[in-house]
């Protein structure tokens, strides 16, 4: 995966001490990884002091195995495409809501949701849209609405995830916000490392996609780790507080044969 498409997760900015050292925002893997992200699955070890650590199953993540070693807790994953079940009516109106964040009811982003509405491929029209909005890539500002986004036409992966969710939504399409890591072949001079990330996942006709808008040319299921979902409701919720902490000491390795 090429690290010229990946935007940092800022919101780890507050979580991590506000620390000036890009390095600090990835995990570097115990054992070789590299090429995960050309396989279709791929079976990871993850591990954490944290007793209480625990990782979600989502649209590219499927949990296989949790337990306790030494004194860490252990999760082993299976990354790629796994179709989750469908959403229940009273799931669905929830990843439908408006928040301070999403801003639906503003007239801009009404009107790029109405682009969105109308294509034959909603899902990949939201993020086509939201990369070309945001058309100042930059990293390390706090998280902002979906309006002052498209106002401001910068950002990094949180006003990708924001706006994106927020053009979804506004087009009927129910989304969540995920809090991770994506892997990648070099940043800030470490090779084969998982880099903190957000990004989105979308629910139509029946069908969980993937929907990161930082890279809407090649998202591969796979080489996504997922540790919490964003509901959008404020910047930093409680339960990202929560899987952050427990990933500042997070150990990575394959788990092929486990």
């Amino acid at each position: 995966m090429k690290v010229a498409a990946f935007i940092p997760f800022c919101i780890l900015i507050s979580v991590l001490i506000f620390a000036s050292d890009n390095s600090m925002f990835c995990i570097t893997p115990h054992d070789n990884v590299s090429g995960i992200d050309e396989k279709e699955f791929a079976r990871l070890k993850i591990t954490s002091s944290n007793g209480s650590f625990n990782l979600p199953d989502t649209v590219n993540q499927k949990i296989l195995k949790s337990y306790n070693e030494n004194g860490r807790k252990c999760i082993i994953i299976e990354t790629g495409f796994h179709n989750l079940p469908a959403l229940s009516k009273n799931d669905s109106e929830e990843l439908l809501l408006n928040t301070r964040l999403l801003k639906l009811n503003d007239e801009k982003v009404k009107e790029l949701a109405a682009l969105v509405k109308i294509s034959s491929d909603p899902v990949k029209e939201a993020l086509y849209v939201t990369y070309e909005t945001i058309s100042n890539k930059i990293t390390g500002i706090p998280i902002v609405s979906a309006d002052n986004v498209i106002k401001s036409r910068s950002g990094d992966c949180t006003e990708h995830a924001v706006l994106c969710a927020a053009l979804l939504r506004a087009a009927g399409i129910p989304s969540r916000g995920v809090v991770g890591a994506v892997y990648v072949e070099n940043f800030e001079n470490k090779n084969f490392v998982f880099v903190f990330h957000m990004w989105v996942e979308a629910y139509h006709e029946g069908k969980w996609y993937i929907a990161d808008a930082t890279r809407p040319h090649g998202m591969h299921p796979s080489a996504y780790l997922a540790f919490s979902f964003h509901s959008f409701s404020s910047a930093i919720p409680l339960s990202v507080y929560e899987a952050m902490a427990s990933v500042q000491d997070l150990k990575i390795e394959s788990a092929y044969g486990m």
